[in-house]
Parts: C-alpha cells; sequence; structure tokens
C-alpha cells in the first residue's frame, strides 16, 4: 500500500486520515511513515465504528486521504 501510495499522491497537497479497530500503536506507525513520506496539510487518528469492528476483529488498520485543491 505505502509503494502505491508514493507512486500516486503529489507530496504536500494530501490530509490523511488513520483508523483502527483495538490497534492504536499500529496505526500510529503508519501515520508517522505516511506523514514523512507525504507531509500532509492535516491528518488525524480515530477508532473505528463498532460496527465495522464487528466485522473485521481487533487489528485492524487503515488510511484515506484526499487532495487539497490548493
Amino acid at each position: 500500500m505505502i509503494r502505491w501510495l508514493e507512486n500516486t499522491l503529489p507530496k504536500g497537497k494530501v490530509s490523511l486520515a488513520f483508523v483502527h479497530t483495538d490497534a492504536l500503536q499500529d496505526a500510529l506507525e503508519l501515520k508517522r511513515k505516511l506523514e514523512d513520506l507525504f507531509l500532509p496539510k492535516e491528518s488525524f487518528i480515530t477508532e473505528m465504528s463498532p460496527v465495522v469492528g464487528a466485522h473485521t476483529g481487533p487489528g485492524l488498520v487503515g488510511a484515506a486521504w484526499w487532495v487539497n485543491p490548493i
């Protein structure tokens, strides 16, 4: 995923969101790696809802992004 993002996203022009299901340390590590690569305008981390967690179980880590127009 990280290699694909490196080839796809513009540095310094993205915002990042990180999610997890009872895997905060893993999510923080992914957040650190992607922030170092992309220098985002903003980023945040949150826990997924219990509805998603019920289907994935603990340990899910994910990232979302959007390119800022300016």
